[in-house]
C-alpha cells in the first residue's frame, strides 16, 4: 500500500492518493431463497427497504417531469419532498469504509487502534 499526496488544486480539499495492491479473488455465489425467511418477524420491513430505493428514484422522476411540464409551487414542493426522501434512502444505505490492514514500512497493522495511531501521526 502506499499512500501520496498530490498537490492542491484550486479547492481548499487536500487530495490523498491510496493505492492498494492487495488482490482480493471470490467465485460468484449464486442466489438460493430461504423460505423459512418468511416467517421472520422482520421480512417484510427489509423487503420493502431493500426495494425503497428504485421507489424513492421513481418518484423523483415523475416529481421532476410533473415539475418541466408545469412549474408551479406546489409541484417545485413535491419534487422538493421526493429528492429529501431519495437522499434518506441513499444515506442509510451508504456502507461506512473501514480499513482493515495497512503497512507501515514493511510491518503490516492489523489492529485498529494500531492503524488509527498510524493515521493520527502521519497526518
Amino acid at each position: 500500500m502506499s499512500v501520496r499526496h498530490p498537490p492542491r488544486s484550486s479547492s481548499d480539499y487536500c487530495p490523498l492518493l491510496v493505492q492498494v495492491s492487495a488482490t482480493v479473488t471470490t467465485a460468484p455465489t449464486s442466489f438460493r431463497f430461504q423460505n423459512m425467511w418468511c416467517r421472520l418477524p422482520r421480512f417484510l420491513q427489509v423487503i420493502a427497504e431493500c426495494w425503497a430505493l428504485p421507489k424513492a428514484e421513481t418518484a423523483v422522476a415523475a416529481a421532476e417531469r410533473e415539475y418541466d411540464q408545469h412549474p408551479t409551487d406546489a409541484n417545485l414542493l413535491t419534487m422538493n419532498r421526493a429528492t429529501a426522501l431519495l437522499q434518506r434512502t441513499l444515506s442509510k444505505k451508504r456502507a461506512p469504509t473501514v480499513i482493515f490492514e495497512i503497512k507501515d514500512d514493511g510491518n503490516l497493522l492489523l489492529q485498529s487502534d494500531a492503524i488509527q495511531c498510524l493515521a493520527m501521526t502521519y497526518f
